[in-house]
């Protein structure tokens, strides 16, 4: 008689990665069901996931680390369906190089997305485990608990929103209060700068009138003359003006 732990690993490889009825009772050891095999000619055109020895041995740290209940699932896939268990060190590779980059930049956002992938990957497992017994109430209960756990998480995810947004909130309020107090300070201020601006723009400005000024043609050099008994002085020479081009 195959054991529940076996059908849990076995429930749960088809709930992550897709495995049909006829892979479930084949790794059973029973007799496939009735029907055509469809999954099979689709299972040989997907092509096997990469997966480097560096990012398998990750992946099952990772596991070991944060969901020791995988480990036994990702054993059974690596000895007995090998596509299957690339494509979970894939996912789970890709999860764990995510959360490194977000614990990198912030520590609390990580403490809360770790979480919420354990609760994920638990309820997924719990789900799996009551597909197989359906009137486990002993699993219904640890189910209920896990998407209790996730409600609760998912609302102090929008609460600490809530609270950032009203901080950005408070801070807007206060610089609108600050800009209505200081307004006239600023606008002179700004009256200031604009004509020292102005005045350091134009270092000689024109006339007044905007007119240009009128050139004047220097004085002829004169020569001083004799005096001579009974003429009429001589008359002084005005510049004449010269006419702008």
């Amino acid at each position: 008689m195959i054991g529940r732990g076996f059908w849990s690993c076995v429930v749960l490889a088809v709930f992550f990665a897709g495995w049909s009825t006829l892979d479930v009772a084949r790794a059973a050891g029973q007799p496939a069901p009735h029907g055509p095999n469809k999954s099979k000619g689709q299972e040989k055109t997907k092509a096997v996931p990469h997966v480097t020895p560096q990012r398998e041995a990750a992946a099952m740290k990772f596991a070991h680390q944060y969901h020791p209940e995988l480990v036994a699932l990702l054993v059974y896939l690596k000895e007995n369906k090998a596509r299957e268990y690339h494509r979970a060190v894939s996912d789970l590779s890709k999860v764990s190089e995510r959360l490194a980059q977000i614990e990198s930049r912030d520590a609390g956002r990580h403490k809360t997305e770790l979480k919420s992938w354990q609760l994920k990957s638990r309820i997924q497992l719990l789900t799996a485990r009551l597909r197989i017994d359906p009137e486990d109430d002993a699993l219904r209960a640890q189910l209920e608990k896990a998407l209790t756990e996730q409600a609760n998480l998912h609302k102090s995810v929008l609460l600490a929103q809530r609270r950032e947004l009203a901080a950005k909130l408070k801070a807007l309020d206060a610089q609108i209060e600050k800009s209505e107090k200081d307004r006239r300070k600023q606008i002179e201020r700004q009256i200031e700068s604009l004509v020292r601006r102005k005045k350091k723009d134009g270092k000689n400005p024109g006339p007044a009138d905007g007119k240009p000024a009128t050139a004047t043609r220097p004085a002829p050099k004169t020569f001083p003359q004799p005096d001579i008994p009974g003429s009429p002085p001589e008359r002084p020479q005005v510049p004449e003006a010269v006419s702008p081009t």
